[in-house]
């Protein structure tokens, strides 16, 4: 009687060892198609896959489930951070953040391209001399009567360079008008209005005696020449248009780093942010040529047209990405300050400024 006793205790304990050392294994999610994913399951013996009867009386977690399916998934920078700093030098921060369904819903990381991220950046900021005049960007120009508080002449725009005829052409326009048009959008060419406001922007701080640096100062006087075509830029101008539209922003917020905008750029038309991967582009380029001689005058083609289509693919990322620097408010962390460059020039009421967001941060114009 004690050894069948034994017996079964002992397999009992055996029975019980070996269920104990199998488990459920569960695969990947499967990409979200018609709102639902699964993933595969399988029963799993000291690391051998056995039928499922071996894993009997383990709880079988779920292996679908209903999912969102994101479209349209992109980087965009979050707002800077307020500058550490009122004057004298300060830093502030800004991070890439992952958004889909037309910049509308935030998302996991990586449900964007890890080749366009940047990672956070941190810049200089309110460099300025305590003593000095800073920057004020557009939200507060636009609030100013520039028949009274302008620094400068509300002069028009020739476009000696070209324009279109009709009413959506810039040809004639004042910089009021362009500064305060709040659809700069809709218009056929919106990379040129973005362009000019940080541009008109830029002069009015000159004017009221801010100090640009000779950087700057290069930057300003080349979008000078460019907005005298006023019929459009062309496909090769539109990383440069759009990287002097990004310094001019920070220049008018007081923001610095305006080398990092020539590598966020490289970044975005390049579509990589490794040298490898170009690398690896060129020997797949390659041996392809090497491996299909006969059917080179094809393989010319299609990497011609892949070649357009990649770099337009590109430059509509560049539209997308790039945002305006302006801060909901004109100037941060300045209150208080002399901001003018003298008693009869441009009087700032900063704890009046406006709160209403720059339209020029709707992704549209990116």
């Amino acid at each position: 009687m004690k050894n069948h006793i034994f017996l079964v205790l002992l397999y009992i304990t055996f029975t019980f060892a070996q269920s104990n050392s199998c488990q459920y294994v569960y695969g990947d999610w499967s990409e979200c198609i018609n709102n639902s994913q699964n993933r595969t399951v399988r029963c799993v013996c000291d690391e051998e896959t056995v039928d499922a009867v071996q894993c009997a009386g383990i709880v079988v977690l779920p292996v679908t489930q209903e999912c969102v399916e994101y479209m349209n998934c992109k980087w965009k920078w979050s707002r800077w951070t307020a500058c550490s700093e009122v004057c004298g030098g300060g830093n502030t921060t800004r991070v890439p953040q992952c958004y889909c369904d037309e910049m509308m819903t935030p998302v996991e990381d990586d449900k964007c391209d890890v080749n366009l991220f940047y990672g956070r950046e941190t810049v200089p900021c309110n460099e300025f001399d305590c003593g000095d005049v800073p920057a004020l960007n557009k939200l507060y120009w636009i609030s100013k009567d520039e028949t009274t508080t302008w620094p400068i002449e509300n002069k028009t725009f020739n476009c000696s360079l070209g324009y279109d005829e009709g009413e959506d052409s810039p040809m004639g326009k004042s910089y009021s008008q362009v500064l305060s048009d709040p659809y700069p959008a809709t218009h056929n060419h919106f990379e040129w209005y973005f362009l000019a406001k940080e541009w008109i922007t830029a002069e009015l701080n000159m004017a009221n005696g801010v100090v640009f640096s000779p950087e700057a100062m290069e930057v300003i006087n080349s979008v000078s020449g460019l907005l005298e075509n006023c019929a459009g830029f062309s496909d090769d101008q539109i990383p440069l248009v759009y990287a002097l539209k990004e310094k001019l922003g920070r220049l008018n917020n007081n923001i610095g780093g305006l080398s990092n905008v020539d590598e966020q750029m490289s970044l975005i038309t390049s579509g990589s942010n490794s040298d490898e991967r170009d690398d690896g582009f060129g020997r797949m380029t390659f041996i392809l040529a090497i491996a299909v001689p006969l059917a080179a005058v094809v393989i010319i083609a299609v990497a011609l047209a892949l070649t357009i289509y990649y770099v337009r693919d590109k430059t509509t990322v560049a539209k997308e990405e790039f945002e305006s620097e302006d801060e909901e408010e004109p100037l941060q962390n300045t209150t208080g300050m002399d901001t003018r460059l003298n008693n009869d020039t441009v009087p700032l009421e900063l704890e009046h400024a406006p709160t209403t967001r720059d339209e020029s941060t709707s992704e549209e114009q990116l």
